[in-house]
């Protein structure tokens, strides 16, 4: 890649989700069993920390989010 990706996070206080784990695990699993495994275990670690800490992505990192989360009409809307 040859954009600038600013690393952003989620916490208790900013809360978020990601998908990219769970996606990649699937990519994986025909290449490297064990790998796609550990990404699936961690999206399932993922999956439940934002669900227990629901929020918006976007309103928790602002306009780091944008434009590419901020266009859809999607969660909690």
């Amino acid at each position: 890649m040859d954009t600038l990706r600013t690393t952003y996070y989620i916490t208790a206080e900013k809360p978020g989700s990601a998908a990219a784990l769970a996606a990649s695990s699937m990519a994986f699993k025909g290449v490297d069993a064990a790998y796609s495994s550990s990404l699936l275990h961690k999206a399932k670690q993922v999956f439940d920390f934002a669900n227990k800490y629901r929020g918006s992505y976007n309103d928790s990192n602002g306009q780091g989010a944008c434009p590419f989360y901020c266009d859809h009409k999607g969660y909690m809307v």
